[in-house]
């Protein structure tokens, strides 16, 4: 890519995963940067992660404010977090004993037109202070350049829910590891603007922070990321699997009228009724989709799945226990370019691919395996679209923008969110749509791999 506002500036080279296929000269990677999820968001393993962060972090006055991509579907936006307790399961990342999991989710749905509400943020305070550690040590941005939470979302918090003739289809999002629930937000906002229920998930002690309501704020434990790596990773896989299931049945409940949220917070109005628990469907980055796929192998209720830029590789780099056994679900692989200088293509009949290769032999029902040449790991995430944004006003450092590729950003942004909508259109409200068929001129950069 071409950046004539770069200011060039030096760091440790940003590793992908030690779990993912490399090419054959790529230097062993340090166990922190699992499954190409890395630190912040997806972008910087060897990142000093802060252990605790000020919840309270006011906005600062004069920052450095951006919007991300407006989304393109005929409703507005809304979200709301809920505060998720399984109290069947007892947390294993923490030294607190007889602990239940607990995680955070946002809900992004399609709200009602002309509802006054306020703006949501990007993320919450807590997070956005330990992503100015972040920006500031990683990127290379000066301190405090800008107000993490400030970055506009085009989403409102806690409208009613636009009415409709029936319960709308759900979507997950699953981010890699250490990224966060907003990790995605372009895509998320997009779908939810075309009338889907997206139920973001942030997985408690593998995300960069969750904070709860209550202001405690969960960083990387590293009772999981001290582990051997192929346990390490087996066990990251099995409690995002875990954690999925436990989603889908909230959503069972929230749809039978019963709020999950722990705290009993009240829900934006018309949620309830919103949610079909009988059209739920998935997709995921990095590490996600392994997580999504095994938990569509044991639960039929996830009907539908979209891997973006994942290995589907557990310890040992053993194809995952989805692509082993095959999907009957219909499922959507996207992914790019892989190996150190980014020069191996990713995709089902590559050599590298061996959970992608596995789940497609595997697989008999509908399946599709979308490359796109030039696309870096984090070009599946917000960060295609907001590092070029901070790179034009302060410079990003270069191996930071390599995560990205070198594809033209707001044309790869339009891309994934065209197809993954087609995706959710075609398999959850049963809406066929060519776009899944073959090569589209508006959307150069997929190929079709058969």
């Amino acid at each position: 890519m071409n950046h004539p506002l770069r200011h060039t500036r030096s760091t440790p080279p940003i590793p992908l995963a030690p779990d993912a296929p490399r090419a054959p000269h790529s230097r062993p990677l340090p166990r922190r940067t699992v499954l190409g999820g890395v630190a912040a968001a997806g972008l910087a393993a060897a990142l000093p992660l802060p252990l605790a962060a000020p919840a309270s972090a006011a906005p600062r006055s004069g920052a450095f404010r951006f919007d991300l991509p407006a989304p393109t579907g005929p409703h507005p936006v809304g979200t709301a977090h809920l505060h998720l307790v399984d109290h069947a399961r007892t947390e294993r990342w923490t030294e607190e004993p007889n602990r239940p999991r607990e995680l955070m989710v946002s809900v992004w749905y399609p709200a009602r037109a002309g509802a006054d509400a306020p703006r949501a943020p990007y993320v919450t305070p807590g997070l956005a202070a330990v992503l100015d550690a972040y920006g500031e040590t990683q990127l290379g941005l000066p301190a405090s350049a800008l107000n993490w939470a400030d970055i506009g979302t085009h989403a409102t918090a806690g409208p009613p829910v636009a009415p409709s003739a029936r319960p709308r289809p759900v979507v997950l999002y699953t981010p890699g590891f250490q990224s966060s629930r907003n990790t995605d937000t372009v895509v998320i906002a997009e779908l939810a603007s075309h009338g889907f229920v997206v139920v973001s998930v942030d997985h408690t002690y593998e995300a960069m922070a969750v904070e709860f309501p209550d202001g405690r704020l969960h960083t990387i434990s590293p009772l999981l990321t001290e582990l051997p790596d192929a346990e390490m990773v087996r066990a990251a896989i099995a409690t995002r699997t875990a954690d999925l299931r436990f989603v889908v049945d909230q959503v069972t409940g929230l749809a039978r009228g019963r709020n999950p949220d722990a705290a009993g917070r009240p829900l934006p109005r018309g949620l309830a009724r919103a949610v079909d628990p009988h059209r739920i469907g998935g997709y995921g980055h990095s590490i996600g989709p392994s997580g999504l796929f095994d938990a569509m192998l044991a639960d039929r209720r996830i009907r539908a799945g979209a891997l973006q830029d994942g290995p589907l590789v557990q310890g040992g780099g053993r194809p995952t226990a989805a692509a082993q056994a095959g999907l009957r679900q219909p499922f959507l692989l996207m992914c790019g370019m892989f190996g150190e200088s980014g020069g191996e293509p990713f995709h089902h009949r590559s050599p590298l691919a061996v959970g992608l290769a596995a789940l497609w032999e595997n697989s008999p029902g509908w399946k599709r395996d979308l490359w796109s040449k030039g696309a870096g790991h984090l070009s599946y995430t917000d960060f295609m679209h907001l590092l070029p944004v901070l790179d034009r006003e302060f410079g990003v450092r270069d191996e930071a923008m390599g995560q990205i590729g070198s594809l033209d950003p707001a044309g790869f942004v339009a891309t994934r969110r065209a197809y993954l909508t087609a995706f959710f259109t075609q398999h959850l409200l049963r809406r066929p749509q060519p776009l899944l068929d073959a090569p589209s001129p508006r959307y150069p950069y997929v190929r079709f791999v058969d």
